[in-house]
């Protein structure tokens, strides 16, 4: 009889206040949710980045063709300009 009673009175409190311990558990779950994506975001900005592209390397033939390019100070020479060579700015 006195655990019936225990029982009965534990089942009444709870069926007064069901809403507020509704309440308190989706807001227990939501922040454990919470909790737990600012975890991942958290560890994934953190981890150490590591460089995915290498230092090309040329081969021999694309090294001579960059030494033979003209530095824009050298004088190549005379520059032959056609010689009908009309205004583009007159009308």
């Amino acid at each position: 009889m006195n655990q019936s009673l225990n029982l009965n009175s534990l089942l009444k409190s709870v069926g007064r206040h069901h809403a507020v311990i509704f309440i308190v558990v989706i807001v227990l779950l939501i922040a454990g949710s919470i909790f737990s994506l600012y975890r991942i975001v958290e560890d994934i900005l953190n981890e150490p980045i590591e460089p995915t592209s290498t230092i090309p390397t040329f081969d021999e033939d694309t090294i001579k063709k960059i030494q033979k390019l003209h530095s824009s100070t050298d004088r190549i020479g005379n520059i032959v300009l056609p010689s009908p060579r009309e205004n583009p700015f007159t009308e």
